[in-house]
């Protein structure tokens, strides 16, 4: 197992849930979009490291022929996220998406249809060099996409 699954069980098993389905249902195709530059302010801060707010696009489309609902024990479960130096596995940032609710969630996809939504990454500008290239690895409602990102630091 790697440090990216290990984390992804953690997170489960403290939060005391079950992961989604082992297996989820092969007719869905997860799309990640995310900006292959990111550009990061390093002017000094009074306050808490400074972060980058980037959005990260996410689509899932059911290519079956049958309506289909996925289910999580909760929002903290239906999408994490870690990031990599490329083509590394060593976790530098993860940042929780969890809503703090614990109730069961579920998504409703009609067949031939598409789930679409965006939500924020937080990247804590200190973690991150200039020029350098990361990985988003994102995991949304049991399936997991991949994305490469250049850092660009203005000072």
């Amino acid at each position: 197992m790697n440090i990216r699954g290990l984390l992804f069980t953690s997170l489960v098993v403290l939060i005391g849930s079950t992961a989604i389905a082992a297996s989820p249902p092969a007719a869905v195709k997860f799309t990640l979009q995310f900006p292959t530059d990111i550009t990061m302010n390093r002017m000094p801060s009074t306050g808490p490291s400074p972060m980058t707010t980037v959005q990260a696009g996410l689509a899932l489309a059911n290519t079956g022929q049958q309506d289909m609902t996925l289910t999580s024990p909760n929002a903290c479960t239906s999408h994490t996220w870690t990031v990599t130096e490329a083509g590394s596995d060593a976790v530098i940032d993860s940042r929780s998406i969890c809503t703090m609710i614990f109730l069961p969630v579920d998504l409703k996809i009609a067949a031939g249809k598409s789930a679409e939504g965006s939500q924020n990454v937080m990247l804590a500008n200190g973690l991150y060099t200039d020029g350098r290239v990361y990985t988003l690895h994102y995991r949304y409602w049991g399936y997991e996409q991949t994305a490469n990102f250049t850092v660009h630091s203005v000072h």
